[in-house]
């Protein structure tokens, strides 16, 4: 079969969706058994995964009660596994099709069944909190690759797909939903952040040197990431109020005692840009830069270098979103610097 034809067939049935006026179960099963049996076959090309990946946030945009059955759960899993197809072209048409998909399911009504989704049966095996509403089960959709990747690794493919994904979805979402449900996505990004980071540590202490250096290749991916879902996804689509609440919001997680160093660096780094652009607005992030608990005057004599270079560059943001912090920041730094380069 000539794979243009089949793509061309998979456009049509995307626009026959659109225009269904709602999509009963029954065709909802029948349509993902037949993507499901197209992506199987042997002879697919990237072309053509791509054109039935592309069909299914229609098909959860226009179908009838999308949370009370199986079809999301169907559809998230479908598409996550694509995310670490072989072929770019298929994991980039993978990646925008869930973002676009969790944005779908976004508008529907949620009300899981007491009876059925797969999800539900997870979480009470697993004895955790049923997400309470659809953002929050959107996000555990989101968070849940890295969380089963965590014990054997996560693969750079699959990590790049996801932030994709994330900013595809935090995108295609509506201005208002996105800044009500901002600081949730900064939490839930740090959370995977720092979980990331210390199934990170634990590898590589018990890893021989060469796999050490594959695992820290990992992490720096895994920090670009989510520093890059926390900067297209969100800071630069968010309004100056909202845009303070998520500098205050990193500025906490970056002081606090128990913050790692991946924490630290990636949440100072995002500081700076955020501070640059609301200014003024920004003075409960200051507070809690120059104030919290590890504040930044302290984090610049960190033992680690990158965390030394991201809280210069942090305060050197704060000077100038904030100039009358300038002189009493200036004359710190000076009598710490003459006191450093004192002879012994």
């Amino acid at each position: 079969p000539q794979v243009p034809i089949r793509a061309a067939a998979c456009a049509a049935l995307g626009c026959a969706l659109g225009g269904s006026g709602g999509i009963q179960p029954p065709l909802q099963l029948d349509i993902m058994k037949t993507i499901k049996l197209t992506l199987g076959e042997r002879s697919s090309t990237a072309e053509l995964r791509g054109s039935l990946l592309a069909v299914c946030p229609r098909l959860a945009a226009h179908a009838e009660g999308l949370w009370a059955g199986e079809l999301f759960d169907s559809l998230t899993a479908l598409l996550t596994k694509h995310l670490d197809d072989p072929s770019p072209a298929a994991r980039a048409a993978a990646a925008s099709a869930l973002g676009e998909t969790l944005v779908a399911a976004l508008g529907h009504p949620y009300k899981r069944s007491a009876k059925g989704s797969k999800s539900k049966k997870i979480f009470d095996s697993k004895k955790e909190k049923e997400p309470a509403s659809a953002m929050e089960a959107v996000l555990a959709t989101l968070a849940a690759p890295a969380a089963a990747g965590r014990s054997g690794g996560v693969s750079r493919e699959l990590r790049l797909s996801l932030s994709h994904a994330t900013v595809a979805m935090l995108r295609g979402m509506r201005r208002p939903e996105l800044e009500r449900h901002s600081l949730a996505v900064v939490a839930h990004l740090l959370a995977l952040l720092s979980g990331g980071a210390e199934a990170a540590t634990r590898e590589r202490r018990s890893s021989s040197a060469a796999d050490a250096e594959k695992k820290e290749r990992e992490h720096d991916m895994m920090c670009h990431s989510i520093a890059h879902a926390l900067r297209a996804g969100l800071g630069e689509l968010l309004s100056e109020h909202s845009q303070a609440a998520m500098a205050a919001s990193l500025a906490l997680a970056a002081t606090g005692r128990a913050a790692s160093e991946t924490v630290i660096v990636v949440c100072l780094r995002e500081i700076s840009m955020l501070l640059i652009s609301v200014r003024e607005r920004g003075g409960s992030a200051r507070d809690s830069l120059l104030q919290g608990e590890r504040p930044l005057l302290s984090l610049i004599e960190h033992p680690s270098r990158p965390v030394r270079l991201a809280a210069c560059l942090c305060l050197w943001s704060v000077s100038l979103a904030f100039p009358a912090q300038l002189s009493g920041l200036l004359n710190t730094t000076i009598n710490r610097v003459r006191s450093r380069s004192r002879p012994a």
